[in-house]
């Protein structure tokens, strides 16, 4: 009599990734609206992200980003700059990173466009204060390196003076 014993266990076993006490990642972002002019007022779309999780159910996100452009043919110039603080409260779930919090910024914009009337240069500057709850998830491929996409509604408050001209009308 022979007797054998075989014992085959598998278990994924995904392991916790700790994230760093800082970090630097991008924010790769389109804001939904049914009016596209207005969206160019309010954020750059892309924004450099500086992360500081000080502790493991927190963390800050500061972020900076700025947009130039030039006009070929007629040499307008629209400039952006953006602010702005992320901070939220996270949650992990073995390589899965869950958070929430509020996120503030602001945005000082410069855009330069010809009169329709007379043809002559102009400029329009326009400040924007935003605040609104955000909501998200981030994966770990691996220590350093994760992948996410969160949500959010923001209230804006748009401040523009405008129309001033370049050359004597």
């Amino acid at each position: 009599v022979i007797f054998s014993n075989f014992k085959i266990s598998a278990q994924e076993t995904d392991e916790k990734i700790k994230p760093g006490i800082f970090g630097l990642g991008a924010h790769l972002e389109r804001y939904i609206s049914n009016n596209d002019y207005a969206n160019h007022y309010f954020i750059p779309a892309n924004k450099i992200v500086f992360t500081i999780t000080p502790v493991k159910y927190l963390r800050f996100e500061p972020e900076i980003g700025i947009n130039y452009s030039k006009d070929k043919d007629n040499d307008l110039i629209d400039k952006t700059i953006y602010y702005g603080l992320g901070v939220f409260g996270m949650y992990q779930r073995e390589k899965t990173n869950f958070y929430g919090g509020l996120r503030v910024g602001n945005v000082k914009r410069q855009d330069e466009y010809l009169n329709f009337g007379t043809n002559a240069k102009q400029t329009s500057e326009s400040k924007t204060f935003s605040i609104g709850p955000i909501f998200g998830a981030e994966y770990f491929f691996g220590k350093h390196f994760s992948i996410g996409a969160e949500v959010g509604i923001y209230y804006f408050n748009l401040n523009a003076s405008g129309d001033q001209s370049s050359a004597a009308a």
